[in-house]
């Protein structure tokens, strides 16, 4: 409250020193001048939005670019195993806990993206893997690409908890979370959720994101 009395006294007393020593010319010259470096803040700001939303288009683009190629790069039906589509229905009804993604996560998730790793640095391309930790302070693994470039290429996993959705209230009423493995890129979360992919479902979906990645790049 009292920075606003401060300002609001400031620039009236200002407003009327200017009209006493000079009228409504000196206040319309100094408003010019006041506002001239503000402008040019306008104009970065410009130049800011018009980048970010140009990046956007392009990631936009790149993703349904390569959708066909996601698409025909999944699993068979005729795979051995399980019915995928069992497996899918399986995975969108199962509520783990943070120790059941934690575990997936090393031993899913870390070999996974170590072999990927692997192999991009048999191809030239330098490639990593590291674990870190998130802005939540929670403990993440990541593979990284491409470091000096303006746009490296990063998948990370992540373990979040998150409410019980509704449908599953009934059945497990005493629970209020349950966990995920979350998909975070250079840009930020994806919004879904690994947990329970296979090996090789999820190094599928890390090429699916790196051909994203490099398509990206080549529209730029």
């Amino acid at each position: 409250m009292a920075p606003r009395i401060f300002w609001a006294l400031a620039t009236g007393v200002l407003t009327a020193a200017m009209l006493m020593l000079g009228g409504v010319p000196v206040l319309q010259s100094a408003t010019i001048i006041m506002a001239l470096p503000f402008s040019i803040v306008v104009v970065l700001v410009m130049i800011g939005l018009y980048r970010a939303l140009r990046v956007d288009t392009l990631r936009t683009e790149a993703s349904r670019q390569n959708l066909r190629g996601w698409l025909s790069g999944r699993t068979s039906a005729d795979a051995p195993g399980p019915a995928p589509w069992r497996l899918r229905l399986n995975r969108a009804l199962s509520l783990p806990d943070a120790d059941a993604a934690r575990r997936y996560v090393d031993t899913i998730g870390v070999p996974a993206l170590e072999e990927l790793a692997g192999e991009l640095r048999g191809q030239d391309v330098s490639a990593s893997t590291r674990r870190t930790v998130d802005d939540r302070g929670e403990e993440c693994v990541e593979l990284t690409t491409d470091l000096d470039c303006e746009h490296p290429f990063r998948y990370r996993l992540c373990v979040r908890e998150v409410p019980v959705p509704a449908y599953a209230q009934a059945s497990e009423p005493e629970r209020e979370t349950y966990a995920q493995v979350e998909v975070h890129l250079d840009e930020g979360g994806q919004g879904y959720d690994v947990m329970d992919y296979s090996h090789a479902q999820l190094i599928d979906d890390v090429v699916d994101q790196y051909e994203r990645h490099l398509e990206f790049l080549r529209l730029r």
